[in-house]
């Protein structure tokens, strides 16, 4: 990085994609909203992204690889040591053991890059044994979307929450966990959205919420086929869309139709009114 250069760098503290510049000033590094051409975030960040450099600087960073001693403590090594000491202890396992007894974690902090490379190392040394942070807090979603839209990804863009006419949060903290997602949800309600919430917790976005289902922890699918059970009926559902892109719907209706809100409302914790109401909007 030259001294003074804007250099434009995605933000890793999650995975909404912000972009911002670094800046180097002499021996420190600055950041900059990106205004000329704004992206996702459009030119600004949330408290994680801006205390970035808070990281960055940080006297306890760790700026070169240290090796533990026999007497239990760490002392800096080059990074042509450290390599040398990691290729040679993985080559001799895998003789040693043979290649499935490799095992590689990479991280969500890595770029797209970063990670397929550690999966190009696994299979280059005979393993597929290649696991990730993401698989804890997204296998869940990615099964759920996958047989719910057909694919294990976002299915929509940012701009479309704006657009939404209501918005359903459930087990979701985006006031804290994701500021930038929030002012989309916010820009949203200011132009008449209804925002509903179930959550067990009482949270930041709760302030923002029309309604607020607070519910015993577990019984999230009992609440979701009240809800359902209200929907459909009442003649809620735009038929046309269930007719040309579902399948099994006769039976998921079927099967919510004795999850009355007043049958969940001891299981759920949840005002049978409350949740009427919610699943009309």
């Amino acid at each position: 990085m030259i001294g003074g250069e804007k250099v434009p760098i995605v933000c890793p503290y999650c995975g909404f994609g912000c972009r911002i510049y670094a800046i180097k000033k002499g021996n420190r590094i600055q950041i900059e909203f990106v205004k000329d051409n704004p992206t996702v975030n459009q030119g600004s960040l949330c408290p994680k992204g801006i205390a970035s450099l808070d990281y960055v600087l940080s006297k306890d960073r760790l700026k070169a690889p240290l090796k533990v001693s026999d007497r239990g403590k760490f002392t800096e090594i080059s990074w042509k040591k450290a390599i040398e000491i990691v290729s040679k202890n993985i080559k001799e396992i895998a003789k040693k053991q043979g290649p499935e007894a490799l095992g590689f974690i990479s991280s969500a902090k890595c770029t797209n890059e970063e990670n397929y490379l550690m999966q190009k190392i696994a299979r280059m040394m005979g393993t597929n044994n290649v696991d990730h942070c993401a698989r804890l807090c997204h296998a869940s979603t990615i099964v759920g979307l996958a047989k719910t839209v057909g694919a294990a990804a976002q299915s929509g863009s940012y701009l479309d929450i704006s657009k939404a006419n209501a918005i359903l949060i459930w087990g979701y903290n985006p006031a804290e966990t994701h500021p930038v997602a929030m002012r989309y949800i916010l820009a949203a309600k200011d132009n008449g959205a209804r925002i509903i919430l179930v959550d067990p917790r009482r949270t930041k976005t709760g302030w923002f919420a029309d309604y607020v289902l607070r519910l015993i922890p577990g019984s999230d699918v009992a609440l979701a086929n009240a809800i359902m059970n209200v929907i459909i009926s009442e003649n809620l559902y735009d038929a046309s869309f269930v007719n040309d892109r579902l399948v099994g719907f006769e039976q998921l209706a079927e099967h919510v139709a004795k999850y009355t809100p007043e049958s969940v409302e001891n299981i759920t914790g949840v005002d049978a009114d409350l949740i009427r109401d919610a699943a009309r909007t």
